[in-house]
């Protein structure tokens, strides 16, 4: 008798063991799908045909709450996109890997609560666009009366690496998304540019270790 009972627990905690891991498998899946969907509807800007689609997006996905560039609230993601619409004319978004990143230890875990946050998925790819007076006003005003390093950057394209890190709680929403822009390296493959251009160009950046943007200068 004691050893069917022993069985039977055996059974039950295997059960539990295949059930948790199906629940952890289904959950990653989801969590993937979200942020595939977050880089398809913005992959090409804030644009008007796609504003319906991120409204429904961020009311579905994201926590009201979510923290993201600094800051809190779903509509500090939204303007600060619009802000890197402005700032990069004809932005777009490639993404080159997915991956779900470990809970345990992840340094950024003291910035929202562990407790609520059941899955981490990175994203890593490009942010481009294309250079214009207002994107070097915006991002590296210091430079921008220089002739010669205007004539440089000007209509030229950048390519910044990106990693974008969406935090998940149980229920699927986002509660927080961090995106890391790698500007210094976008601006060192621009074409033509030396090493002192790019220790001009990067001094003062006014982009900052949030990515987040300040107004964007489009009135020059």
């Amino acid at each position: 008798m004691a050893e069917i009972e022993r069985l039977q627990r055996r059974r039950d905690e295997l059960m539990s063991l295949h059930d948790s891991s199906l629940l952890c498998s289904r959950r990653r899946d989801a969590c993937i799908a979200v942020t595939r969907e977050y880089q398809d509807i913005f992959r090409l800007g804030y644009v008007a045909p796609r504003e319906r689609d991120i409204i429904t997006f961020t009311s579905t996905r994201l926590d009201q709450e979510l923290f993201t560039f600094g800051g809190c609230g779903v509509e500090m993601l939204l303007e600060q996109w619009r802000r890197y619409t402005r700032t990069f004319p004809s932005i777009h978004i490639e993404t080159h890997a997915t991956e779900v990143t470990p809970l345990v230890d992840n340094e950024n875990l003291h910035m929202c609560d562990a407790a609520t946050t059941v899955g981490i998925v990175a994203v890593k790819g490009v942010v481009a666009g294309r250079i214009m007076r207002s994107t070097v006003a915006t991002i590296c005003p210091d430079i921008w009366r220089d002739p010669v390093l205007m004539h440089k950057l000007l209509e030229r394209e950048i390519v910044c690496p990106t990693i974008w890190s969406f935090y998940f709680n149980p229920q699927g929403r986002v509660i927080r998304l961090d995106l890391n822009v790698d500007v210094f390296e976008g601006f060192r493959t621009v074409d033509d540019i030396t090493l002192n251009d790019l220790v001009q160009v990067t001094q003062n950046l006014s982009i900052d270790d949030n990515s987040f943007l300040p107004p964007v200068l489009d009135n020059l």
